[in-house]
């Protein structure tokens, strides 16, 4: 199909795997679905002015958070092209600024399971793929409920006893109505936990997501708890 083409610019996008849950990739028989060969996107890249963006390396699957409404390699691209790979002063979103803003992005999120490849073949320029063109990208979050300091200090230092592995342990953030892709993890359960509840009291960390809401996942695995029991009547 694309030797067929001709289109002098052409960008494929990649991102073939599906997730099965959180930070776990299914194919048909159940098995972790590879990325594309080096030499399969060489072949898909020939011809004029031709570039593959695919989300992960051949030994490598596409990471897709449980809740989250895309794959990480999906949600960065899309970031990019909104906006976020802009050229400042034209406002101009090119084709290699969208890869150098959502790899790294991905590499750091995916705590280095992830490597997004950029394949080209006869380039002459970094040529435009979207416009910028100002405006209310995203909608502004809503502000978190109203609770005293102390009140969220005792929900993070609960929850990071219980779930010390960070906010995707036993997938508790997604299971709240959370979205693991719009944190910053780094693998280290207490920073993660730290910086997750900072971005929800910013009103962040997905549509869904709220301490009531993590509070009661929280109660769906530990029932008896009794000092989650009773920041639930707090709220």
């Amino acid at each position: 199909m694309l030797a067929r083409s001709h289109a002098q610019r052409l960008v494929v996008l990649l991102d073939p795997c599906h997730s099965g849950g959180v930070g776990s990739l299914k194919g048909p028989n159940g098995g972790l679905v590879p990325g594309y060969t080096e030499k399969a996107l060489s072949r898909l890249a020939t011809g004029t002015g031709r570039v593959i963006i695919a989300s992960s390396r051949a030994d490598e699957a596409s990471l897709e958070f449980a809740g989250a409404k895309n794959s990480l390699f999906t949600q960065h691209l899309v970031d990019s092209l909104r906006g976020t790979a802009r050229t400042p002063g034209d406002g101009v979103i090119r084709v290699f600024d969208v890869f150098n803003h959502a790899g790294p992005k991905v590499g750091s999120d995916s705590l280095g399971r992830q490597h997004p490849v950029f394949k080209a073949s006869q380039m002459e320029d970094n040529f435009p793929v979207a416009l910028d063109r100002g405006g209310v990208k995203f909608a502004a979050p809503a502000p978190a409920p109203h609770l005293p300091t102390d009140d969220w200090k005792r929900i993070e230092d609960i929850l990071v006893n219980l779930y010390p592995a960070g906010p995707q342990d036993q997938e508790i953030w997604a299971r709240a109505g959370g979205d693991l892709s719009r944190l910053r993890l780094t693998g280290r359960g207490r920073v993660d936990w730290f910086a997750a509840f900072r971005t929800l009291r910013q009103g962040g960390g997905g549509a869904c997501i709220s301490a009531d809401a993590l509070i009661r996942a929280g109660l769906d695995d530990f029932l008896h708890h009794q000092d989650l029991q009773c920041l639930l009547g707090v709220l």
